[in-house]
């Protein structure tokens, strides 16, 4: 896969640059010009994490990362092999393949959540968060209609407000 060099403007910011996986602290390294990226999937069964990780690791692969929903049964893994992605206050996104001593890393993936989020809402209408603020759904509407000065991925954002129809 290519990497195109771009700076792109978003809103009043620019954004970081991010350096991944060298395990070194600094700006000297040349910028990557290609990635290699698999992407795994289980076609005649669902995987899941433990069960992916030790056919992986059978088959001679080194799996780095994995990026996934945020399914109680995804969040609970990822807590059982030793990673915290739960709790914004105590983040700890990698954790040690037990059979390799690999590090691996957990994301969530953001299209997804937003999804999974606006599904919530439209069938709720209405939530608390944890300092007793109401999350109400017609902040998702009101936002589709200011999103001009908003970037996100337009697979974000396609039909955020049709819940109900994108189950």
């Amino acid at each position: 896969m290519s990497i195109i060099k771009l700076i792109e403007r978003t809103g009043k910011k620019f954004p970081d640059y991010i350096d991944l996986g060298t395990n070194l602290d600094a700006d000297s390294l040349p910028e990557a010009k290609e990635i290699l990226v698999f992407i795994m999937v289980a076609i005649n069964s669902s995987w899941k994490i433990p069960t992916c990780l030790e056919v992986v690791s059978e088959a001679n692969v080194i799996l780095t990362s994995f990026t996934f929903d945020g399914t109680a049964t995804n969040l609970s893994v990822v807590s059982i092999l030793g990673a915290q992605i739960e709790d914004p206050t105590n983040l700890k996104s990698e954790s040690s393949h037990s059979s390799t001593a690999d590090s691996v890393s957990f994301y969530l993936d953001p299209c997804h959540m937003i999804k999974l989020t606006s599904n919530c809402l439209a069938s709720k209408r209405n939530l608390t968060d944890a300092e007793k603020g109401e999350i109400l759904w017609k902040f998702f509407e009101n936002r589709v209609h200011l999103k001009k000065g908003c970037m996100l991925p337009r697979n974000c954002e396609t039909g955020i407000c049709n819940g109900k129809e994108r189950r």
